[in-house]
């Protein structure tokens, strides 16, 4: 039975994921103070710890620091489940060493996924002598799978085909320093992978890393990403992972075409010729977030009508 610590000033939100969690086999310890669960912790020694970022006395950082300082805890996965989600508390969430950031409101099912997830590369026997991975992104996400060669301080080419298109990641002793993704290059091409739902991956160690495209540190980088990929949540898809374009309203069409901006007009005839929004996502010269953000508008105002679908 794995044994997870929760800790969370709010005791109706602490109440109901114990109860969620007691009920799916685990073994849980609550606590409303960071400090009474560092206490324990080192007695309790979780697999796992959730914790909220707000407290009223110290913040879930400095919680965090002080798990780190125990020696049988600091390799222990740490998820922030927090309201307190904008970018840059994001970003100092992962430069503190959090595995994970899930914002709240959250569904309860991606918690599950991504805490197993964490629980299981952390057993995983192969962690610290496999020199490979490979899999599917539907049972293991992007981000656990550039967190494990990160961990492991890897050097090589992580291949994701999806679709039958190929995009690289290129890593450096553990550090992302390339990326391509059809016509998008650099961090553009992480944040487009971080939509999809589906795909393959493959990493080959020691594989030749083009020149430097992405200067981005890895947490802020990660931050940014995983802003993506919820966004992408509300917008594409969720779980299925693939979306079939099946009406686009011929004067939104008419209406980008016909712009001097050369990235409305490059949207318009995307939006016209593309199967998926996925595609539309990855081809368009916008930023990969701007673009999540016009589909959105087109979705809600019914000028873009997508079919949710298994592979097709």
């Amino acid at each position: 039975m794995n044994k997870i610590m929760i800790v969370d000033p709010d005791s109706v939100a602490l109440k109901q994921l114990n109860m969620q969690l007691t009920a799916k086999g685990f073994e849980t310890m609550i606590f409303d103070r960071p400090a009474d669960a560092l206490s324990a912790a080192e007695v309790f020694r979780p697999e796992l710890i959730i914790s909220e970022v707000s407290f009223p006395e110290i913040n879930g950082f400095t919680f965090l620091a002080g798990i780190r300082k125990i020696e049988r805890l600091n390799r222990t996965p740490f998820i922030f489940l927090s309201y307190q989600a904008d970018t840059q508390t994001k970003i100092k969430a992962f430069e503190s060493s959090a595995d994970e950031f899930i914002a709240k409101p959250y569904e309860f099912r991606d918690l599950l996924v991504r805490l197993n997830l964490q629980i299981k590369l952390r057993k995983d026997t192969s962690y610290s002598g496999e020199t490979s991975a490979s899999g599917d992104l539907r049972n293991n996400p992007l981000r656990l799978v550039l967190d494990q060669i990160r961990m492991k301080k890897q050097s090589g080419i992580l291949r994701v085909v999806h679709w039958g298109e190929t995009s690289f990641i290129g890593f450096r002793d553990g550090e992302i320093i390339y990326s391509k993704s059809i016509n998008r290059i650099g961090k553009q091409a992480i944040f487009y992978l971080f939509t999809l739902q589906t795909g393959k991956y493959k990493f080959a160690e020691d594989e030749k890393v083009p020149a430097r495209n992405v200067l981005d540190p890895y947490g802020p980088l990660m931050a940014m990403a995983e802003k993506i990929s919820e966004f992408a949540g509300r917008v594409l898809p969720r779980y299925t992972g693939t979306s079939r374009i099946m009406f686009v309203d011929p004067t939104l069409i008419l209406h980008l075409s016909a712009s001097t901006d050369i990235k409305d007009s490059n949207l318009g005839r995307l939006l016209e010729t593309c199967q998926s929004l996925e595609k539309v996502i990855n081809y368009t010269e916008y930023g990969v977030l701007e673009v999540l953000k016009l589909l959105q508008d087109y979705l809600t105002a019914k000028q873009v009508i997508v079919e949710n679908t298994s592979d097709f």
